[in-house]
């Protein structure tokens, strides 16, 4: 379980032990021969390289027995325990260089392996700023149901037309003139002229003529039969006989 990054207990452990080992550095710094002011910047120097080193999670043992050292000799020499000699100068003044190298060693290791490892395996920093919080998405409406386009009741269903009321000759008038006047049948076909008594006449007589010759050779030859042979109807043929048999038995009368 990650540990919250509001943690102000933490903090402030961290900041009264960082004041601690600062005073003991510092005070290590003007007993080796620095000036106040410049001492100053010797704890500042340590304590950048314990949390550089707590930031890339290596190399934090080094930093802290640095800082412990530095302070256990502070001590002894503010009791007259240990004595201000050349090694104690030579080991306070190669405390900057080995820092500032190893600050920027960590922090070249630590890039590089930030970028190469993959986004869910980064290592969280020690604080970061807390993230605003997302927007919540805004609802959105409904889609309305389209059944299709609409059509009126009146067009689906249209009234049946009334008849006009009242049996008066107005109405009785205006009713017979609504009417659909039905279709005329069609007519017969008028029957062709029959021939004069001094003989046929047109297309009628030329058939009597025709069928006499016929009858002439085969007086069994019915009407029927006549029209069938000059393309014509029955009835047509049929008169036709009856003529030239009528014309047959006028020329032998005489």
């Amino acid at each position: 379980m990650n540990a919250p990054r509001h943690d102000p207990l933490g903090w402030l452990a961290m900041l009264a032990c960082i004041v601690i080992a600062a005073h003991g550095e510092w005070s290590l710094a003007v007993q080796a021969g620095y000036q106040p002011y410049v001492a100053a910047a010797l704890p500042v120097a340590v304590d950048a390289y314990a949390i550089r080193s707590m930031q890339a999670g290596r190399e934090v043992l080094a930093p802290v027995l640095l800082m412990v050292a530095t302070n256990a000799a502070a001590h002894l020499v503010h009791a007259e325990l240990l004595h201000v000699g050349p090694a104690l100068v030579v080991a306070v003044s190669a405390i900057a260089p080995v820092v500032l190298w190893r600050v920027h060693a960590l922090r070249r290791e630590h890039d590089q392996e930030h970028e190469a490892a993959p986004a869910d395996e980064r290592p969280e920093p020690l604080w970061a700023a807390p993230e605003p919080p997302e927007p919540e998405p805004e609802p959105q409406p409904e889609p309305a149901l389209v059944l299709g386009p609409f059509t009126p009741l009146a067009q689906l269903h249209p009234a049946p037309t009334a008849e006009p009321a009242g049996t008066g000759p107005e109405q009785a008038g205006r009713g017979a003139d609504e009417r659909t006047e039905p279709e005329a049948e069609p007519t017969a076909p008028q029957a062709e002229p029959e021939p004069g008594p001094e003989g046929p006449g047109g297309q009628f007589g030329e058939d009597v003529k025709t069928a006499r010759r016929w009858l002439a050779d085969d007086p069994t030859l019915t009407g029927t039969a006549i029209g069938t042979k000059l393309g014509k109807s029955d009835s047509y043929g049929r008169r036709v006989r009856r003529e030239a048999h009528a014309l047959a038995l006028a020329g032998a009368s005489t």
